[in-house]
């Protein structure tokens, strides 16, 4: 967690180091920009290149910002396998179950995410 200097690392970082790592968790923030920086757009193609997302979860010590008429949380959780380690791909089709997912500020609701499961 490095508080929105994630964009500026991992798009100067190099793409063969980054094809030695396995599992890569970021924390992104700034997504209240996202129509303005094309970082964002380049650094997630760099990393979709390589992995693949196996976990998301909004962080909800953030606002939500409204993207094409949907809540999204200004801060997400990422967690992605490098794609030399997956022998096949299944997408989820089922909410996770709120156990899945921790808080992580009390005593607030958690982001409920589960609509991308119908786009």
């Amino acid at each position: 967690d490095i508080e929105g200097a994630e964009w500026d690392i991992l798009d100067n970082l190099n793409e063969i180091l980054l094809t030695n790592v396995a599992v890569l968790i970021v924390e992104f923030h700034g997504f209240e920009k996202i129509n303005d920086i094309l970082i964002f757009k380049r650094v997630l193609k760099k990393i979709n290149n390589i992995f693949s997302v196996f976990h998301v979860h909004g962080n909800n010590c953030s606002n939500l910002l409204s993207v094409n008429s949907k809540l999204f949380p200004n801060v997400i959780e990422v967690t992605y396998i490098n794609n030399n380690y997956i022998n096949s791909k299944q997408q989820l089709n089922v909410p996770l179950k709120d156990t899945d997912n921790m808080i992580n500020c009390f005593p607030w609701e958690g982001y409920n995410l589960n609509y991308w499961l119908s786009e």
